[in-house]
């Protein structure tokens, strides 16, 4: 028997020898109450016989281990130019812009995207050579909307620790309309 469970029992606490006859006293005890060992009712005297649980040995584990590194902190590059100050420009207005993210290390690699204000843009990588993973934001033409834009290179490959991210806020100087319409405006009054 084990110990557990709220069943009464009757346990002979006498010391009756050899043949099981003796004068032994019978008490009343609660299952709760024994110790957990297991009783050999061959045996007069009830000798206890301790139970040993399972060892750890005696069980087969299967553990993986995983192991993740983060990655480095984004590079941000015009062209062979870093961008190291957090600002890029001053841009001309309708320009093209190519500007790169490049993350070294990461295991597993990284996801690397592009926000604009807040908002994705870009997610695609465009290669993994090595260790480094280049995400390239490609900018067609730049309005005036992208004046006082921020951009920012986020790199992620867990949900442990925290992305990394490099950020730039663009400058650009803007075409003035007005002032070719004065330049229109002056060779008209002058051929007049």
């Amino acid at each position: 028997m084990y110990g557990g469970g709220d069943e009464d029992s009757d346990v002979d606490t006498g010391g009756g020898g050899g043949g099981g006859g003796g004068g032994g006293r019978k008490e009343k005890v609660k299952e709760e109450e024994k110790p957990l060992h297991h009783f050999s009712h061959s045996h007069p005297c009830l000798t206890p016989t301790p139970v040993y649980p399972p060892t750890a040995s005696s069980r087969r584990t299967h553990l993986s281990l995983w192991v993740v590194e983060p990655p480095s902190q984004p590079i941000l590059r015009v062209g062979d130019r870093r961008v190291m100050d957090g600002v890029l420009g001053p841009l001309q207005e309708d320009t093209a812009l190519a500007i790169t993210c490049t993350v070294a290390g990461g295991v597993p690699p990284p996801s690397v995207e592009w926000k604009r204000d807040g908002e994705v843009v870009d997610t695609v990588v465009e290669s993994r050579q090595g260790e480094m993973t280049v995400n390239e934001l490609r900018v067609l033409r730049l309005s005036r909307g992208f004046h006082s834009a921020h951009l920012s290179c986020t790199a992620k490959n867990n949900n442990v620790t925290s992305p990394v991210t490099a950020s730039v806020t663009v400058i650009m100087n803007h075409k003035l309309a007005y002032m070719d319409k004065l330049t229109e405006g002056h060779t008209e009054t002058e051929n007049t």
